[in-house]
């Protein structure tokens, strides 16, 4: 008869110990001045950290040391999932936009005019914020130029454009915004 086996080796119980402090990583990395603003660069900065913390757990707690590549592979994959959870509540609650609006209506009392709340979102920066926001994000990507008031594609703007439309036709998804 065979037996089933539930032990979880050390370096997998590593990656999971790890994936649970990225978050705290993340709120102290995210209090650091010269990274105030730079949320893309907080989170970079907390996963490189976490893969480290993981890699010395590894090398110096002989419990932790993975007995073959399958063991790596796999505590590897708890981080990388563990990563992904969390940059997709990051990214939330950096880019929330419309629960951001709910918060500046919270914080106006609840009683405003549509053009009110467009006015007051982001502290008084008004709407327009995103639209500068995201056109900075695509300038910093490499996928628009700017030419005095003019925008252009770049090459590598193109290919995300063309990608983006096949995968929302192979997907059967309504184009977003």
């Amino acid at each position: 008869m065979l037996s089933l086996e539930f032990t979880m080796p050390g370096a997998v119980i590593a990656a999971f110990a790890v994936s649970v402090g990225l978050p705290v990583c993340l709120l102290a990395i995210a209090r650091l001045a010269p990274l105030a603003g730079r949320n893309a660069v907080q989170f970079l900065i907390s996963v490189m950290i976490a893969i480290a913390a993981w890699a010395a757990v590894l090398l110096l707690i002989p419990g932790a040391r993975p007995a073959g590549a399958v063991e790596i592979i796999i505590g590897a994959m708890v981080i990388g999932s563990a990563v992904l959870v969390y940059l997709e509540i990051w990214s939330l609650l950096a880019r929330g936009y419309t629960l951001a609006l709910v918060v500046t209506l919270h914080q106006a009392g609840g009683l405003l005019t549509a053009a009110e709340l467009a006015r007051r979102y982001r502290g008084g920066e008004g709407l327009e914020w995103i639209m500068r926001h995201r056109l900075a994000g695509l300038e910093a990507a490499g996928l628009v130029q700017r030419t005095d008031d003019r925008l252009l594609l770049t090459g590598l703007g193109r290919a995300a454009a063309w990608g983006y439309r096949v995968a929302i036709a192979l997907l059967g998804l309504r184009t977003t915004g």
